[in-house]
């Protein structure tokens, strides 16, 4: 079965997270926030290289996606939220 998925990227010294701390309060808001809606976070990782094979596949699937959908459009959805908008 394949779910919707979503991709989140958190940043530590901005709007008040301060380093592993400031991280950590933010993954444990995360995974509240997504499971009161009912959603997995499957995995996180802050190992550079991980994070970039992370965003790579994310890129990547586009392209599979419509490789295996030959007849059908696609719609690209993406948001953006400023740091400083967060509580």
């Amino acid at each position: 079965v394949v779910a919707p998925t979503l991709l989140f990227e958190l940043e530590t010294g901005v709007a008040g997270a301060a380093g592993a701390a400031g991280l950590e309060a933010m993954l444990i808001q995360l995974r509240s926030v997504v499971a009161a809606f009912g959603g997995t976070v499957v995995s996180e990782s802050s190992d550079p290289a991980l994070v970039a094979a992370m965003w790579r596949s994310r890129k990547e699937a586009l392209w599979h996606a419509l490789a295996f959908y030959p007849t059908r459009r696609c719609m690209i959805t993406d948001v953006c939220v400023p740091l400083t908008s967060l509580p």
